[in-house]
């Protein structure tokens, strides 16, 4: 059992290596404390079985890194350790391919379970975020096909634009404009814009 952990607090890593002591008869423990020794001992360790990543370490954008891990170890699962429990967060996480998310509020036990579930080949995510993870999901799917130009019109009614003065930036005329609302209601399974800036602020497509 090969072990990496990306966390660049000395004290949080010493009290992972006791937890994985008491959890496994046999292991190895890498540590990195930011984002070039992260990358550097994956490419090194192509054999690691599981990653604990912090993503807040310092080098990189933290969905940056997870996504870099992810391709130099395609086939170890990564658990994002957080001190953030926002449920934008955990989704953000799990949509990039984390394994799981585990708060660091969580006891020894909850970790260890945690643990358990992704090294089965599931997925964790805390109890309390379960069902709008879900909902996230689901609602993924239903925006993948959108095209650029349908994202950018959900973009402008983000703005609060109206169906005219979208017309107007994009050089188009009013009754095309509702044409593509009815595509993009229809495709998002909605009935009217807030359904749908609100799915789109959900996912990340829109800023708010």
């Amino acid at each position: 059992m090969k072990i990496l952990v990306v966390e660049d607090h000395q004290l949080v890593r010493d009290g992972l290596k006791h937890i994985f002591a008491d959890t496994f008869e046999d292991y190895i423990y890498l540590e990195a404390n930011n984002a070039v020794n992260a990358r550097r001992l994956a490419e090194e360790n192509p054999d690691i079985n599981l990653v604990i990543l912090d993503l807040k370490v310092p080098g990189a954008n933290g969905f940056d890194l997870l996504g870099q891990l992810n391709n130099l170890l395609e086939n170890s699962p990564i658990i994002v350790l957080s001190a953030e429990e926002s449920t934008t967060l955990i989704y953000g996480a799990i949509s990039r391919g984390a394994s799981g998310y585990v708060p660091k509020s969580f006891s020894h036990e909850q970790l260890c379970n945690a643990i358990s579930v992704v090294l089965k080949g599931g997925v964790f995510v805390p109890d309390a975020a379960k069902s709008a993870i879900q909902y996230n999901l689901q609602a993924e799917q239903l925006v993948e096909n959108l095209t650029s130009r349908q994202l950018e019109i959900v973009g402008l009614l983000a703005q609060g634009k109206t169906n005219k003065e979208i017309a107007a930036l994009l050089h188009l005329s009013a009754a095309t404009i509702r044409s593509y609302l009815t595509i993009i209601f229809r495709q998002m399974k909605v009935s009217n814009r807030t359904e749908a800036v609100y799915i789109a602020r959900q996912l990340g497509l829109v800023n708010d």
